[in-house]
């Protein structure tokens, strides 16, 4: 499970780094200045702030935020590529262990068969005492 948590943090950085992408290509987009040809410019309505009396922050300080947020990302990302275990399991590695873990199943299941067959023993005693006690029962009664 440790490498299944190592994946989907690692997952969740991309998906962060992605956001951050995202985000940062429309912050540029709103707070850059429009480079309308002339020609188009009376059919082009005005942006802006509209009912809004926010004005958007220096584009200096969008820069330093988000390459910071980037590179942070970046080195989370860094650090959790480092942290998956090598991928040196060749081929024969993989047999030979799937193989191991194939013996230990057969042992396992004959263990479990032996267990099973002691717990119907078992049940078979424990029914054929109960049996004797009842029929001792119905002799006590009779008599």
């Amino acid at each position: 499970t440790k490498m299944a948590d190592r994946v989907t943090q690692l997952q969740d950085a991309v998906n962060e780094m992605a956001d951050l992408f995202c985000n940062s290509v429309g912050v540029l987009q709103h707070t850059s200045e429009s480079k309308i040809e002339p020609s188009l410019q009376d059919s082009v309505p005005p942006q802006g702030t509209e009912g809004s009396n926010q004005e958007p922050q220096p584009p200096m300080n969008n820069i330093q935020l988000f390459s910071t947020l980037i590179t942070r990302t970046a080195q989370d990302i860094d650090a959790l590529i480092e942290s998956l275990p090598n991928s040196t399991y060749t081929e024969e590695l993989q047999i030979e262990y799937l193989k191991k873990l194939d013996s230990e199943n057969k042992k396992l299941a004959e263990k479990l068969d032996n267990l099973i067959g002691e717990g119907d023993s078992m049940l078979n005693d424990i029914s054929s005492t109960l049996r004797d006690i009842h029929d001792a029962q119905l002799k006590i009664k009779k008599e």
